[in-house]
């Protein structure tokens, strides 16, 4: 496994960074909320996830061992694959999400993108006594959750689709939210 790695973001997408390691652009697949902490030409550490599947080979990375850490237990619970891991971690800061679990605050954990009230009761489930060992900062408030992409229906419809939320903003921009969702989702698919 390559538990990290060190160099010069070159460039930023909307999903990925690249960083410039000895002359190789090595693309690591990122949350929407790390990638917001991170610019171009800054040195900087990913710590990262290789996941090998028959058809793909795609690293992750992580601006903290915390969010690492809450990524891997989450692709340990059913039904949860790394996409879904890393659109969870896109929506909420990982200490937030280890705190809703251990809480059992079904509210906080619908929020994050992609995460339906089954899918978070079977996270509750399959992680709270894991959870129950770590560490983590006692004085966050729940409340703090960001609130973004919450009550935009179309918005969280695009993302429980797969889309990060930079794509959804996007597909968004210009349409008129007033009308009927479908229409709002057919015309923001159209915008792809």
């Amino acid at each position: 496994m390559i538990d990290f790695i060190k160099g010069v973001i070159s460039e930023i997408t909307d999903e990925a960074v690249i960083i410039d390691k000895n002359g190789i652009g090595i693309k690591i697949m990122m949350p929407s909320s790390a990638l917001d902490n991170l610019s171009q030409g800054e040195d900087r550490t990913i710590y990262t996830d290789l996941v090998v599947r028959e058809d793909d080979i795609s690293l992750y990375g992580f601006d903290s061992l915390h969010q690492r850490q809450m990524y891997l237990l989450l692709r340990t619970v059913s039904g949860i694959g790394p996409k879904v891991a890393m659109n969870i971690l896109g929506g909420m800061d990982s200490n937030i999400l280890q705190k809703s679990i251990l809480v059992e605050d079904l509210t906080v954990l619908t929020q994050a993108p992609g995460v339906g009230k089954k899918t978070a009761q079977r996270i509750i489930v399959e992680l709270k006594d894991k959870l129950s060992n770590l560490g983590f900062d006692e004085s966050l408030d729940l409340k703090e959750m960001p609130q973004e992409s919450m009550g935009n229906p179309a918005m969280e419809a695009l993302i429980q689709l797969g889309y990060q939320k930079s794509e959804a903003e996007k597909m968004l921009r210009n349409i008129d939210q007033s009308q009927p969702i479908e229409k709002v989702l057919r015309q923001a698919l159209k915008n792809r």
